[in-house]
């Protein structure tokens, strides 16, 4: 297991899924970080340290709602996958929909994964203790589904 805490970038507009989300992500024995951002430009401003994100960490992990105002998780993911650093970046999808053209979408961006909300530990703390076979150089880039 890592010794250092796990960055977790988490994207969601709804302070209720927040909520669930952070509790999800800290009633465990996962050493984690959380950081909330409420859209995809402010997710943005954070990855590239702009305003008030200057000090912001690179997440290990970003955990992205798709259906939001604004910059969509869609429009994020397109931004992401196009930058040459920030695309390596696992991204874990957590929507309310469960359409299929909603989950072959985030595929062709990578997404390692694609929950339904609300998340739930059993789902994402294997994800999260595996992220390193995520990462580059990782050997499972085969997208999880939870539908």
């Amino acid at each position: 297991m890592r010794s250092k805490a796990i960055e977790i970038l988490v994207i969601e507009d709804n302070e209720v899924d927040a909520f669930l989300s952070h509790n999800a992500l800290t009633c465990n024995e996962l050493s984690v970080q959380l950081n909330f951002v409420s859209d995809g430009i402010e997710a943005l401003n954070y990855l590239f340290k702009i305003g008030s994100f200057q000090q912001a960490l690179t997440p290990d992990l970003i955990l992205l709602d798709l259906k939001m105002d604004g910059m969509d998780g869609i429009e994020f993911l397109k931004v992401l996958k196009d930058h040459p650093t920030l695309k390596s970046i696992p991204v874990v999808i957590v929507s309310t929909s469960s359409q299929p053209t909603d989950i072959e979408l985030t595929q062709q961006f990578n997404a390692i994964a694609y929950l339904t909300k609300p998340l739930v530990q059993q789902e994402i703390v294997p994800i999260i203790e595996n992220l390193h076979l995520f990462s580059p150089g990782g050997n499972n880039r085969k997208p999880l589904t939870n539908r």
